[in-house]
């Protein structure tokens, strides 16, 4: 039988595994989020926050929450993995915000700032597995169907220009 020392670096070590491979997704998004030293525009930031919210439901669904909520290395790591979705975040919530301003659309500006918040919900409770399974499928589901809403508004004004 293993002891319990060992059964945690096993655990420990799939863990940190699964982050590698999250980690290296995020890179890989966030290099084709930049081109040519300009920020996407809105309709690829939200594609991008789309891919972001299917990232995260899949961590939060494999991995086990970490041991102690204290957990510095843990939160620091954490904090690097999802320091670049924060900035995407910001960027959006910015630019949907200036976009359902200006125009008569079915996205109001109290929606925008609630998915941000959302997002940002889903992004801590993806690593800390600290809510229930019905709680964190309402937060994407809703964040998912603001950004299609948004992205059918975005879709409109191109067709319509």
């Amino acid at each position: 039988m293993k002891s319990s020392y060992h059964k945690r670096n096993q655990i420990s070590l799939y863990v940190l595994s699964a982050a590698y491979h999250v980690k290296v997704e995020m890179k890989s998004i966030l290099k084709s989020c930049i081109k040519g030293g300009f920020f996407m525009d809105l309709i690829e930031q939200t594609k991008h926050l789309k891919k972001h919210l299917d990232i995260l439901k899949d961590k939060y669904e494999k991995n086990e929450p970490p041991e102690s909520i204290s957990d510095k290395p843990f939160f620091l790591n954490m904090k690097e993995e999802t320091a670049p979705i924060y900035d995407l975040l910001e960027a959006w919530e910015e630019q949907a915000l200036a976009f359902v301003q200006d125009r008569d659309v079915n996205v109001h500006p109290h929606q925008i700032v609630s998915t941000a918040e959302n997002m940002e919900l889903i992004i801590l409770h993806s690593y800390y597995v600290d809510a229930r399974r019905k709680r964190y499928m309402e937060l994407n589901h809703s964040s998912h169907f603001i950004f299609d809403q948004l992205l059918d508004e975005l879709n409109n004004t191109k067709r319509e220009k």
